[in-house]
């Protein structure tokens, strides 16, 4: 019996703040059997014991374990990007709010959570009183906005003789971009869209002071946790440290090719504040001297968010390069990387192995994604120096077209690493396609072109001019004499891929396409424009009908299986529906995690459909289920 109070004591000792420990995959929608990508992260906190990592991403919020740096559980709860977190200092409840401000508070031992909050609109900001309170946003239409966290309830009348706090709260200041309580509480700094900074007096509503001083826009305010400090940081890379009790300025620094200051947090005692730039440095400064210790390098874009841990020796910090880093305070050492929080991914394409699935990282980097395990196998650093509208394999899988927001289609040879650039006078290429014989490549332009390079040579073989607007779709049909071209807004048109004459214009009823597909016998053509329908034409008797979607759901993509069994439909609430080619019978729902579908494709086998959401995530669907 003493053995087991002494085992239950020490269990008692070690176990961490939260105690929510699933298998991450139990997280996953229904019907789904792989998630590609965490969703990029945007905020971070960890737990008062140190013991876990939280991450507010663009599909909810991830806790990870400090030990190993291993995801334990999701909650995903919200539909839209989480851009705030906020941590009791007891660790028991945490504050998350999404891009549509809607606000979550999680009780972190159980991982429920009280009716939410609805700011309404986006904030720049926010803050929490230390008695956690007040919960006070930031709106982007100006002025603050407060809640009881208790309760939930907006506080909607302010004592008359708090006159300041009125005046920001009727929006008098115009826009704030940031805010911060100091530690005691009584006062709270903004930062205001003069470029001046308030500091009121939150017993009273007076202001206590106006410090000017930036020439740029102030993105962060903090205060240090001794309350003797209070930094701001500008766009423009200047920080300045005023002292909040006497009113002055106590220095500026200029902080060179940082791109603007995004992020400034004190350590817990005070002694050291770390600020972030939006080119991806991160700067540790002496909080007593201003002599910057160290600047880190590691983050190829802007730092979302920073968190020091409680025990001072690390801190953490989250990049729109789609990593979040734990740093070594004292060496500036980066000890340890958390992968796969990728921005937004525009595109995706398969393999024809099935084995693996590439897709275009936020910062032009190519990752490579294991199919089977979902995790990441290569990452390629492309010279393409663009944004990607779509990417497609070449049949044989050696090389891949890549559409660009820039003036050219850039072809990466997966083999030797060299990519060949196919420059487009004055036009940018929304879509690309290979021929089923891998020697041609197609490409839909802005400015109503289709163009047709020979994909040996590089050369343009043909432009097809005629298209009544931007191609924002183009597809070959199985026996590559015939492409299509598709937009939102006007009809399909065939065109002679030898000629480039105009075979046909689908225009007897209104088959506009936000995406399209041949069957694989190439005597359907499939078409999808927001909608309730999937529309279908035969190409050989010039009918057309509609596929309906359960529920009167829109339509957004549309793909067909390689041996021709199924067709898909990815819809604007995130499901896809499989419906059977010969019956038209709708097989199966997926119900997906609510995020609009940007893009969809099978798997050369045919028993898996892949979906991506534009949130850094792709879903792989069981289609043998």
């Amino acid at each position: 019996m003493k053995k087991l109070l002494t085992l239950l004591l020490i269990l008692n000792i070690i176990t961490p703040t939260l105690i929510i420990a699933q298998d991450p995959h139990t997280a996953l929608p229904e019907g789904a059997k792989a998630r590609i990508g965490k969703g990029y992260p945007n905020a971070l906190e960890y737990t008062p014991d140190g013991m876990r990592l939280i991450i507010g991403s663009s599909i909810g919020v991830w806790f990870y374990d400090t030990r190993n740096y291993k995801p334990i559980d999701l909650q995903s709860k919200h539909k839209y990007p989480i851009h705030h977190l906020a941590l009791s200092p007891d660790g028991k409840s945490l504050v998350s709010i999404d891009s549509q401000g809607i606000v979550y508070i999680w009780n972190t031992k159980t991982g429920r959570y009280k009716q939410p909050i609805t700011i309404s609109r986006p904030t720049f900001g926010i803050a929490i009183n230390p008695d956690w309170k007040i919960l006070m946003a930031a709106e982007i239409t100006g002025g603050l906005r407060a809640w009881k966290i208790a309760s939930g309830k907006e506080i909607k009348h302010i004592d008359v003789s708090k006159k300041i706090l009125n005046d920001l709260f009727k929006q008098e200041v115009g826009l704030i971009f940031s805010l911060a309580y100091h530690p005691d509480g009584l006062l709270l700094a903004t930062a205001n869209q003069d470029r001046t900074i308030n500091v009121v007096d939150t017993f009273n509503g007076d202001y206590k002071i106006i410090f000017k001083g930036h020439k740029d826009r102030i993105g962060s305010l903090a205060f240090s946790p001794d309350g003797n400090t209070l930094a701001s940081g500008s766009w423009g890379g200047t920080i300045h440290l005023w002292d909040p009790v006497i009113g002055r300025q106590k220095s500026t620094l200029e902080v060179e090719d940082s791109g603007g200051i995004s992020n400034i947090l004190f350590s817990p005692d005070s002694s050291i504040f770390v600020a972030t730039g939006i080119k991806g440095n991160i700067y540790i400064f002496d909080a007593n001297t201003t002599e910057l210790k160290h600047t880190l390098i590691g983050h190829a874009s802007n730092v979302s968010d920073i968190a020091f841990s409680p025990d001072l020796r690390t801190f953490a910090s989250s990049g729109w390069d789609g990593n979040v880093r734990i740093w070594e305070v004292a060496t500036g050492k980066n000890i340890h990387t958390i992968p796969e929080h990728y921005g937004e991914f525009r595109c995706f394409a398969w393999n024809p192995d099935g084995e693996t699935i590439a897709i275009p990282d936020s910062i032009v980097n190519m990752c490579l994604w294991d199919t089977t395990t979902g995790e990441l196998k290569n990452t390629i650093t492309g010279n393409w120096l663009s944004w990607l509208n779509e990417i497609v394999y070449a049949p044989d899988g050696k090389t891949i077209a890549l559409a660009t927001d820039r003036e050219y289609l850039a072809v990466h040879n997966m083999e030797t690493g060299k990519t060949k650039i196919h420059n487009v006078d004055q036009d940018k290429v929304l879509s690309v396609a290979y021929s089923p014989d891998g020697k041609t490549i197609a490409g839909g332009g802005e400015n109503n072109i289709a163009y047709l390079w020979d994909a040996e040579t590089g050369e343009l073989k043909r432009t097809i001019k005629g298209n009544k607007t931007n191609i924002s779709k183009i597809a070959f049909s199985p026996d590559g004499k015939t492409i299509v071209t598709g937009t939102p807004n006007k009809p399909l048109m065939l065109w002679d891929t030898e000629t480039g004459e105009q075979k046909d214009e689908l225009n007897r009823v209104k088959v506009f396409a936000f995406d399209l597909a041949f069957s694989p016998d190439g005597n359907t053509l499939a078409s999808v424009k927001s909608t309730a329908s999937i529309y279908l034409w035969d190409l050989e008797i010039g009918r057309i009908w509609q596929l309906p979607i359960y529920d009167g759901m829109q339509a957004r993509r549309v793909a067909y299986s390689p041996d021709g069994k199924y067709i898909a439909t990815g819809t604007m609430d995130g499901s896809v529906f499989l419906f059977d080619v010969d019956s038209g019978e709708m097989l199966k729902r997926f119900a997906g995690d609510g995020r609009s579908i940007i893009d969809m494709a099978f798997s050369p086998d045919s028993k898996t459909v892949a979906t991506n959401g534009n949130e850094g995530v792709i879903y792989l669907w069981d289609v043998e289920e």
